[in-house]
């Protein structure tokens, strides 16, 4: 086995393969990168859910992959140059390009609500930690 990882190692045992849902499994007002987007993959058979991370100037975590702030939220600006509360004003777009209720949510919250859930990879964190 290629890794230690008990968890990893039980679901390969078990199913042979793994799904990972880069980003959930989004569509319509379902947003990327969202609980609902990850709740949904899970619902969809995923085993593990990639997450991405972008930081604030002020040092506060969201599921947000930086570089689509225009498709995501109609904006020509990376979050990781604006202030949180910047970041709370804004909504996302649907995959129509529309706004829709949903707004950006903090990493902690998404780690939280799928602890113990589902297998969690942290991608774009990479310059955040050693």
């Amino acid at each position: 086995m290629y890794t230690k990882n008990q968890s990893i190692r039980e679901l390969i045992d078990k199913n042979r393969i793994l799904i990972a849902a880069h980003r959930g499994t989004c569509g319509g007002n379902v947003v990327q990168n969202t609980c609902l987007a990850y709740k949904n993959a899970l619902l969809h058979g995923a085993d593990m859910i990639e997450v991405d991370a972008s930081m604030t100037t002020d040092k506060v975590f969201y599921a947000f992959h930086n570089g689509e702030e225009p498709l995501e939220l109609g904006i020509d600006r990376d979050i990781r140059t604006m202030s949180s509360e910047e970041v709370e004003k804004l909504f996302t777009l649907n995959s129509l390009r529309q706004v829709c209720g949903q707004k950006l949510e903090h990493l902690e919250d998404v780690l939280e609500h799928f602890r113990g859930k589902c297998l969690i990879n942290i991608d774009r964190s990479w310059f955040y930690w050693k």
